[in-house]
C-alpha cells in the first residue's frame, strides 16, 4: 500500500451504549468506535484522537452521542486513525518533540529554577501578611491555653461522708 486510504462514515452508536449500564455507556461508545473501524478498514491497530475521544465524553458518561462522523486514515503500517472531519491530519508526536538537553544544561536550570522559587515566596501581598500574623498569634494563644490547663489541676474528689455514714 504505497497511499493512505482516507474516508468518512457515520458510526450508529445508540444500538451500542444502550445495551451497556448508564455508568459505562461513554466507554461503550469509544469501544464500538474501535470495532466498528476495525471491520470497515480490516486492521485490528486503531487510534482514535483526542478531540474525538472529548467529543464522545462531551456530554459525560450517562449520554454519549448517538452518532458520530468520523474521518479515517490507514496507513501503510496497517494503523487505523480515526478524527472528527473538521480534524487536521497530525504527524506522528515522537517527530515533532524538540531535540532533549545535554546533562550540562539541566543542573544549571535547577539552579536557576530554585533561585527564583525563593523569590516568588518572598513578595507577599498585605492581605497575606496579615493573614499569616492572625494565624501565628492564634497558635500561641493555643499553646498557652494548653500550658494554663496542665497547670491548673482538678481537685481530688473528697470521700463521700454520706456513704461513709449510711454504712455505720
Amino acid at each position: 500500500m504505497a497511499e493512505s486510504k482516507e474516508r468518512i462514515y457515520t458510526i450508529p452508536l445508540r444500538r451500542e451504549w444502550l445495551k451497556a449500564r448508564k455508568n459505562y455507556r461513554a466507554c461503550r461508545s469509544v469501544s464500538a468506535v474501535k470495532a466498528f473501524l476495525s471491520r470497515h478498514m480490516k486492521s485490528d491497530s486503531v487510534m482514535i484522537s483526542e478531540s474525538l475521544n472529548q467529543f464522545l465524553w462531551k456530554r459525560g458518561v450517562h449520554k454519549p452521542p448517538s452518532r458520530i462522523r468520523v474521518k479515517v486514515s490507514l496507513d501503510d503500517e496497517g494503523r487505523i486513525r480515526a478524527m472528527l472531519p473538521e480534524e487536521k491530519m497530525e504527524t506522528d508526536k515522537k517527530e515533532s518533540k524538540p531535540p532533549e538537553k545535554t546533562e550540562k544544561e539541566k543542573p544549571e536550570q535547577t539552579v536557576r529554577e530554585k533561585e527564583q522559587k525563593p523569590e516568588a515566596t518572598k513578595k507577599e501581598s498585605p492581605d497575606e501578611k496579615a493573614a499569616s500574623e492572625t494565624k501565628k498569634e492564634a497558635e500561641n494563644i493555643g499553646q498557652e491555653l494548653k500550658k494554663s490547663a496542665s497547670d491548673t489541676k482538678k481537685p481530688e474528689p473528697e470521700p463521700n461522708a454520706e456513704k461513709t455514714k449510711k454504712k455505720e
